[in-house]
């Protein structure tokens, strides 16, 4: 519709008797709205965009000369209307753009907590809340060692408590380590859009755009790729701090909500 409709205007310019400049500005917007409805086509925002090509192919271009007679319509007027057309579909792609940063912020969000949930079964990443327990089954283990004067028993069971890693734990661990890694690169990634994303809007929506940029500037100290990071080296070493890094991987993914 859109190429038929450029191809129409072109002739009817002619009679309308318009200028060369107007003609070649019609035929620039025309030709950037359907860039851009060739990129929204294969998104979300496709229902939008349906609706969108409904109207156009309304525009029947056989009767088009015959409307712009009717309407006494010329190309300054035409051209206000494409800006208008432009503008609408240069928000709904931001809009568009928005969205899927939005939807990558929560997946991102969920598997950091889907992390933190399974690192937690690692016997290194007991939960704080499970420390007083732990603690007491030590004293508890202490007293009947002293009382029955066997500090073969004592030792037998500080070897248990340790308790070596099976090649089994050692493999899900390391899987752990890596995923952590993994999620710490998509975070930056996903910060690095984020701040284009703000640049786009900047011009538009200065305030908005400048709170944007801040929440996702990187190696700050709210950059949540950072404890993602360190949360991945120590469950590489065993390390009983990756919990508390997660957690504090999770509090700064909340924030650039």
């Amino acid at each position: 519709a859109i190429v038929v409709l450029v191809s129409e205007l072109a002739k009817r310019s002619d009679k309308l008797g318009e200028n060369e400049m107007l003609r070649q500005q019609m035929a620039e917007k025309l030709q950037k709205i359907e860039e851009m409805m060739a990129e929204l086509r294969d998104t979300e925002a496709g229902e939008l965009l349906r609706r969108f090509q409904e109207m156009l192919e309304q525009m029947d271009p056989e009767r088009l000369p015959e409307e712009l007679e009717q309407m006494r319509m010329d190309h300054a007027e035409i051209l206000e209307q494409l800006e208008r057309t432009e503008a609408m579909l240069e928000q709904l792609m931001r809009d568009q753009k928005l969205d899927a940063l939005q939807r990558e912020l929560d997946e991102l969000l969920e598997q950091q907590e889907k992390l933190r949930a399974e690192s937690e079964q690692l016997p290194e990443q007991r939960p704080q809340a499970e420390a007083p327990e732990a603690e007491q089954q030590d004293e508890a283990a202490e007293t009947e060692a002293a009382a029955d004067s066997s500090d073969s028993a004592k030792s037998e069971q500080e070897q248990e408590a340790g308790g070596e890693e099976t090649p089994e734990q050692k493999a899900e661990r390391e899987a752990l380590a890596e995923q952590q890694e993994k999620l710490a690169a998509e975070t930056a990634e996903l910060l690095k859009k984020i701040q284009d994303a703000a640049k786009e809007l900047k011009e538009e929506f200065p305030e908005q755009a400048e709170a944007m940029e801040k929440a996702a500037e990187p190696q700050t100290p709210e950059d949540p790729s950072g404890p993602m990071e360190d949360a991945g080296e120590q469950l590489g070493d065993k390390s009983p701090d990756a919990n508390q890094s997660q957690r504090e991987a999770a509090r700064r993914l909340l924030k650039l909500y």
